[in-house]
């Protein structure tokens, strides 16, 4: 059994890597010409924030700060990527008297800051994460439109009597347009097509009945059940796979799609289609180290 397992691993690492590969000649399922990427230049009003930043840290932590913006060509251009201190524990936003929760001094820091961010007022974030640790404690939010999360959209900062590091890939709001989120495909027929190489192998299989997880939207949890036969005995195999409705944002186009929060199989919610992430004979998401996450709800 446990050389079985060990056999299904490497063919799965082995397949993930072909199918990459095949990926890299073969054209994505939506048809969308990216411009090659380019520089974005702050405007006006990001420079006078940065500037802001930058002045406190030196009168205060004798720190200069390091800023970086998402290409002009990306969807999310405009919008900031990464703000730091360049000195150990120094910090370019100093928590005030009320601001005691690490997500409540990120919240404050994002509502002053629009401008550096490029959101509007439509721009909604739901609270993620609050992880604890020292020295610093990371809270991380979640982008939301309609009430749905949006594909690898998340804003974290480390904070600790303030905030010393910051990280986005917030989308402007002005790029998201969806006309519907009630979902065409279930999540068990989304489970079935893409664990259907793992079932195919078992002499008997199920997929149950979707549980939605109440405290994390449209999140859904699906028990798939195999039969196979080993030494000519039958042995009953268990898994579940998690998946979410999110908002899955590209160049010219917002897409409603169900995401595997284990790994990046991304389905298009309405048609059933794949639209990003790799397939196989053996689920990737029976795995989930050969592939880091970009679906909401996990810390990246």
């Amino acid at each position: 059994m446990l050389f079985k397992r060990f056999f299904c691993l490497v063919t799965a690492c082995f397949i993930s890597l072909q199918s990459g590969a095949t990926q890299q000649n073969s054209p994505p399922a939506t048809p969308v010409e990216l411009p090659a990427a380019g520089k974005y230049e702050p405007t006006p009003e990001q420079l006078k924030l940065i500037d802001a930043r930058r002045a406190f840290a030196r009168q205060f932590f004798k720190s200069d700060i390091e800023y970086e913006f998402h290409s002009s060509k990306s969807f999310r251009a405009g919008t900031l990527k990464m703000l730091k201190v360049t000195k150990p524990d120094a910090m370019f936003f100093r928590a005030h008297m009320g601001e005691i929760s690490s997500a409540s001094q990120l919240l404050t820091f994002i509502k002053r800051n629009k401008a550096l961010f490029q959101i509007d007022e439509e721009t909604l974030l739901s609270l993620k994460d609050i992880s604890e640790g020292r020295p610093h404690t990371a809270a991380v939010f979640v982008q939301m439109y309609k009430g749905l999360p949006v594909f690898d959209s998340i804003i974290l900062a480390q904070v600790f009597e303030g905030i010393s590091y910051i990280r986005s890939r917030l989308v402007p709001g002005s790029r998201l347009s969806l006309q519907s989120v009630k979902p065409q495909i279930t999540p068990e027929k989304i489970v079935e097509v893409n664990w259907k190489g793992w079932l195919s192998e078992g002499t008997k299989f199920s997929v149950g009945p979707a549980v939605r997880r109440k405290e994390r939207g449209e999140s859904y949890l699906v028990p798939v059940t195999r039969t196979i036969v080993e030494n000519g005995k039958p042995v009953v195999e268990k898994e579940e796979a998690s998946v979410s409705l999110v908002v899955f944002p590209r160049l010219g186009s917002t897409r409603l799609a169900w995401c595997f929060e284990d790994w990046t199989a991304v389905y298009d919610a309405i048609s059933g289609e794949m639209i990003d992430g790799e397939k196989g004979p053996h689920p990737v998401g029976l795995f989930p180290a050969i592939r880091a996450s970009t679906c909401p709800y996990r810390v990246l």
